[in-house]
């Protein structure tokens, strides 16, 4: 990945706690299928940015050797979560298959861990978030909250209280240099 991306930048908005406290969760609501336009579309957004397949994982969701995610098979908050992981994974284990975190939602096999477990679920935390953030700014307005709810459902997060949201956004803040130098990503609070 080269220091200057030299696309328009991404402008992604971090919405308010409000926003994801504004109605109940529905924790067994149906997920989206896969979807092969939204894959696309997300390629389109991160063009030259982040390497994304169309094609399902042989046998992992990230490749590491070539820096490339493997997003068949998923849907559009699927996509963004890879993404998310890319785009927060520390340089030194981008290197490593499913970002040296263990087998990843979309891979067929295991991947040596190459982080502490806490590290581990912390940065699953913050994909997530940055996730819904992605698709805060990307999903129609009629589809934001319901969609976003689903996934939300889905990843224990439906107990997120004001503390978590503090948390979360604040470690997001702090990669708001790297996001911007890196991706040309600006994270705007």
């Amino acid at each position: 990945m080269t220091t200057e991306i030299k696309e328009k930048p991404i402008n992604l908005k971090v919405p308010s706690f409000k926003f994801f406290k504004e109605f109940d969760f529905v924790p067994n609501a149906q997920q989206p299928k896969a979807n092969i336009k939204e894959v696309k579309r997300v390629q389109l957004i991160f063009k030259n940015r982040v390497k994304i397949s169309t094609q399902k994982p042989k046998p992992f969701s990230y490749f590491g050797k070539t820096k490339t995610i493997y997003a068949g098979g998923l849907d559009l908050s699927g996509t963004f979560h890879e993404v998310s992981h890319f785009l927060i994974c520390p340089e030194k284990r981008l290197e490593f298959n499913d970002f040296g975190l263990g087998i990843g939602f979309n891979s067929d096999k295991k991947t040596p861990i190459k982080t502490t477990e806490r590290t581990s679920a912390q940065e699953e935390n913050l994909a997530c978030f940055l996730e819904w953030v992605m698709m805060y700014n990307y999903l129609p307005e009629k589809d934001k909250k319901k969609r976003i709810f689903t996934v939300m459902s889905h990843e224990a997060f439906y107990d997120f209280e004001m503390n978590d949201y503090i948390n979360i956004s604040n470690r997001l803040y702090k990669l708001r240099g790297k996001m911007k130098k890196k991706y040309n990503i600006n994270l705007i609070f």
